[in-house]
């Protein structure tokens, strides 16, 4: 359920918390429990992140029409930083890379708050006992991150294949489902070109029995697939994604971003064979990471290197493989539908964030990214963004 599932348009319109950003994303995923699969940065975008940050140094043009809503584009101005050697820092730093530490800083709002959190994500309303997964805080190796301070609007578009889900009449008249990669998500088209920054996900829902399984599913124009396998059915739908963004983005006012995965704690079975997470709460101690790299991943990694559209590459997910107890696991219903204690049979949530809580990490690694983005990178840093 933290799944980032999806994308983002960001601008400037009305004072958003920057956390509002990857809350929308992170709630993207409220659907079904899906069984989600964990991703290494790659030094092979260095080039293309070079071009990235050489036209991401200037201010984007923003609009200005009063009668309607408009995105408007983050500039320098925008970014209150307290001293020039955040960005320089930053700029030497893999930010991906570190580890939690302890912190008491407040969360950015209070648990059981923030009305954009859906009561299923919300721990603290639910019952959760303990709050102390709110008291870490994500340190990178080497540098510090600023915290989240964003003026910002926010529209949230649900798309969590980025292709556009479909039916076609089977032999017998009747509809049936079916997922079109060859063809973009409507929604998603409506509203970016006056977006700045846009934020993309997909790779969750893959692996939901019916995608993963890939009978009679995919289709491709008027073609069903009587099978297809999910990892070159989820290579065709990044294609038609990465077509479309360089088809259709303006790469000199609009920022592309895609996010990875963020890592699910099941133990003893899936989400839907008795997976639990509960009783968790620090996490995990060992530092050394064996989470592995999603193979979904690798697929974004090579569908990006050959578009002509810089993408951003946040890598979250072994910074998430750690935290063990940031899932809602049994709190992510009231007491009164689960009943007193965990009951036997009850799913529990090990893939989705408590909010408060990881995802609220997010922001401030987007935000740091933005920082140094707006400035010409070092070469040797470049890859670290990715």
């Amino acid at each position: 359920m933290a799944d980032l599932k999806n994308l983002f348009l960001i601008t400037k319109h009305q004072i958003f918390l920057t956390s509002l950003f990857f809350l929308s994303l992170f709630l993207l995923s409220s659907s079904l429990l899906p069984v989600l699969s964990p991703s290494l940065i790659v030094s092979s975008f260095t080039s293309r992140l070079l071009t990235a940050a050489n036209f991401f140094s200037s201010p984007s043009p923003t609009s200005a029409s009063s009668d309607k809503a408009t995105l408007y584009s983050v500039s320098p101005r925008r970014i209150r930083v307290k001293n020039e050697s955040n960005r320089i820092e930053l700029t030497s730093c893999d930010i991906f890379d570190g580890s939690w530490v302890s912190d008491d800083t407040k969360p950015v709002y209070s648990p059981g708050y923030c009305p954009f959190v859906e009561d299923k994500f919300n721990c603290f309303k639910n019952g959760r006992p303990d709050s102390g997964f709110l008291r870490y805080r994500w340190q990178p190796h080497g540098c510090s991150i600023p915290r989240s301070d964003f003026g910002c609007s926010v529209d949230f578009i649900k798309s969590p294949f980025l292709v556009q889900e479909s039916e076609v009449l089977d032999g017998y008249g009747k509809r049936k489902e079916t997922l079109r990669l060859d063809v973009i998500q409507g929604s998603i088209k409506k509203i970016y070109k006056d977006a700045d920054v846009i934020v993309f996900n997909t790779g969750h829902w893959w692996t939901h029995q019916k995608t993963y399984e890939g009978k009679d599913y995919f289709q491709e124009g008027n073609r069903v697939y009587e099978k297809l396998g999910v990892k070159e059915a989820y290579t065709k739908a990044l294609h038609t994604w990465a077509d479309w963004v360089d088809s259709y983005i303006n790469m000199t006012k609009t920022r592309v971003f895609f996010v990875g995965y963020s890592s699910s704690h099941f133990r003893k079975g899936a989400w839907n064979a008795g997976g639990q997470c509960d009783g968790e709460t620090r996490p995990i101690q060992n530092k050394t990471y064996t989470g592995g790299y999603p193979w979904m991943m690798k697929v974004v990694e090579s569908v990006i290197s050959d578009m002509k559209t810089p993408v951003f590459y946040m890598n979250i997910t072994k910074m998430t493989w750690y935290r063990t107890d940031g899932h809602p696991s049994v709190y992510r219903q009231p007491v009164e539908v689960r009943g007193s204690s965990p009951a036997t049979g009850v799913f529990q949530d090990c893939s989705h964030w408590c909010l408060p809580g990881v995802p609220d990490s997010w922001n401030q690694l987007l935000y740091a990214t933005l920082l140094v983005s707006h400035g010409s990178l070092p070469y040797k840093s470049l890859g670290t963004l990715l």
